[in-house]
């Protein structure tokens, strides 16, 4: 039995603050698993013993100080020895600019903050480790330890890269990079899955596992070791649950539905994706009108790949945009990160090409200018037209500007018949 695997089942999945708190339950040596410090230790070995890589460059004097602090992580009878270990521990611990989803505190002497991610598509704030270094830097009582910066996050869509390794996703990518770190204080990416580059939770379990059973630390309990053995399978497994086929709802909702909200509130979510009939275009199509709706669909599922739901990053954006459609709006706030392109219809098109949009974005028509100003009025409304920014620029062979697109719609579709 994998009870991960049955809880993962449900409507809502599992979640990532579910796996910060395990996690944190884990590395807390005070906790009733009975590990005592042996899964702490064996989380800053895996740090502290993986080789460098393209990503991780992690200084030759941490890595001294992490195995100093590993030999003295043991249980003591007599807890006032001068070299007992203290630790302590929180959970969505609350700094300046926002929350850490773990904090491990060594001895006073260092922090281990771990930002956790089971979803690539989850980082959708290339800011926030960087906030969050900021953030425990700022604080009084911890801001003077120095710090390691943990990412924790999958490693399924990565892409293999022979030169150098594993590079992970896109959006991973843009978050670790942005976070810079001033010495002592270090950052590392650790893959929850198995790695022979990267550090990797998958490995922590394995050796707490295997050192167990041959004797290098305690015993178990035999609840602890069967939830290990779950815990590994379940984090190789993706976090997946058992398959089963979503049943719409009798009230139109789609079954991933946690809540609710209306444009205000959503306005105040980091994470989660906001349902919208059409997507970005559907949305887009509303802000012209003047139509937005008074509520929306929201969920923190992963809805990535799922028609009709927007990234709350970008829903805000656009939200945003449309309070005050005076202010420019930044084009790539309308593409997914790994598609710089989006299909619209052509008086939204002309309609977008009319506000202050940066930088110029570029209409898609095979043949340029000249196969546009060849078509009829029904031909060009009854067209969906592909929208992409300037790096889809080929000379006006498939691409052309939206001034030059709007100039060409006012000439052919009469002013009363524009939407």
């Amino acid at each position: 039995m994998n009870l991960f695997k049955v809880l993962s089942s449900g409507d809502k999945g599992f979640q990532e603050e579910h796996a910060s708190a395990l996690l944190l339950w884990l590395l807390n040596p005070y906790m009733e698993h009975g590990l005592s410090f042996a899964f702490l230790r064996e989380f800053l070995r895996e740090i502290a013993d993986k080789p460098n890589s393209n990503l991780c460059q992690m200084s030759s004097q941490t890595r001294l100080d992490l195995k100093t602090l590993i030999a003295v992580l043991r249980p003591r009878l007599r807890s006032a020895a001068s070299d007992s270990a203290k630790v302590q521990t929180d959970l969505e611990h609350n700094v300046t600019l926002g929350f850490l989803d773990v904090l491990v505190c060594i001895n006073g002497k260092l922090n281990l903050v771990i930002e956790n991610k089971i979803r690539a598509s989850c980082a959708q704030d290339a800011a926030q480790l960087a906030k969050q270094y900021q953030g425990i830097k700022q604080s009084k009582d911890y801001g003077a330890n120095p710090t390691i910066m943990v990412f924790l996050v999958p490693s399924q869509g990565a892409v293999v890269d022979k030169a150098n390794g594993v590079s992970f996703h896109s959006y991973i990518l843009e978050e670790y990079q942005s976070l810079q770190t001033i010495q002592p204080d270090d950052k590392i990416i650790m893959s929850w899955q198995a790695s022979e580059i990267y550090p990797s939770l998958h490995q922590v379990i394995s050796a707490v596992l295997e050192a167990e059973k041959e004797g290098r630390i305690e015993p178990v309990p035999e609840y602890t070791r069967h939830t290990l053995k779950a815990l590994r399978c379940f984090v190789a497994d993706s976090f997946r649950g058992y398959e089963f086929e979503r049943v719409r709802s009798a009230a139109g909702l789609n079954p991933m539905t946690e809540e609710i909200l209306d444009p205000d509130l959503l306005l105040q979510r980091d994470e989660g994706f906001v349902g919208v009939q059409h997507g970005i275009s559907g949305l887009l199509g509303s802000i012209m009108l003047k139509t937005i709706a008074r509520s929306y669909q929201f969920t923190r599922q992963n809805m990535e790949l799922k028609k009709n739901w927007i990234p709350i990053g970008r829903f805000k954006a656009l939200v945003k945009w449309a309070r005050n459609t005076q202010a420019p709006l930044d084009i790539r706030s309308l593409f997914h990160r790994d598609d710089k392109k989006l299909s619209l219809a052509s008086d939204t098109i002309h309609w977008l090409s009319c506000q202050n949009v940066v930088p110029p974005f570029l209409v898609g028509i095979k043949g340029g200018s000249g196969s546009l100003g060849q078509m009829t009025s029904e031909d060009i409304e009854g067209t969906k037209w592909k929208i992409g920014g300037p790096e889809n620029d080929d000379g006006q062979r498939n691409w052309i500007s939206s001034s030059k697109f709007r100039e060409l719609y006012e000439r052919i579709i009469p002013e009363t018949d524009r939407g």
